[in-house]
């Protein structure tokens, strides 16, 4: 077995959950003990350390929408696991290929075509984990590339995570979809993320 300060590396933490550690059970034990909990119906930051695979804050960001969310852990392994659970859906004026302008404070930075054309052409065939886009050859042995180069589809608007609850989502986002049309908004539902996109 292989330990780093006393921590195993070469074996996979399982993924149970933990009531004990979700907001609202953390938030209910500092009231208990006298003390003043963060408002939950307000945004908030949770930071698990030593998240192993995710599962918690998988299901914390699942069921509180105000936090933001962030794990952090020592073995790689965990974290493969974690990101390998995340969907995305491209956004529909997402770009075909590379490369790709992106707007930054500093001025604007092109995204190489060797990194983005397969990364795009691979989200044009539908919703895919980040498991599978580990699995193209541009990303192979860089996952530090791959999580990059999806935080900056992602934060460019060209690219969403995948609710699993699609289809429960259908009629209201369809009733929605209506009250946008008579209200001549330029947005665009897009249920299956849990989002809208401006309309052209």
């Amino acid at each position: 077995m292989t330990y780093a300060a006393g921590y195993v590396q070469d074996v996979a933490y399982p993924a149970h959950f933990h009531r004990e550690i979700q907001p609202l059970w953390l938030s209910m034990l500092t009231r208990f003990l006298g003390s003043a909990p963060p408002d939950l119906t307000r945004p908030y930051s949770y930071c698990e350390l030593g998240c192993g695979v995710g599962i918690n804050l998988l299901v914390a960001a699942a069921t509180n929408p105000q936090g933001q969310f962030v794990g952090v852990d020592f073995n790689e392994r965990h974290l493969t696991i974690a990101r390998d659970a995340i969907r995305f859906q491209r956004l529909p004026a997402a770009p075909s290929a590379g490369p790709v302008t992106f707007a930054t404070p500093i001025g604007e930075i092109q995204g190489p075509s060797d990194i983005f054309t397969p990364l795009l052409a691979a989200l044009a065939q539908g919703p895919v984990s980040f498991a599978q886009l580990r699995q193209l050859p541009a990303f192979a042995g860089q996952l530090g590339t791959l999580s990059q180069s999806l935080q900056m589809l992602l934060w460019s608007g060209h690219l969403h995570p995948l609710r699993e609850d699609a289809d429960a989502l259908s009629k209201p986002a369809a009733r929605l979809t209506r009250w946008i049309d008579r209200q001549q908004l330029a947005l665009r539902v897009v249920p299956e993320c849990g989002t809208a996109v401006h309309a052209p």
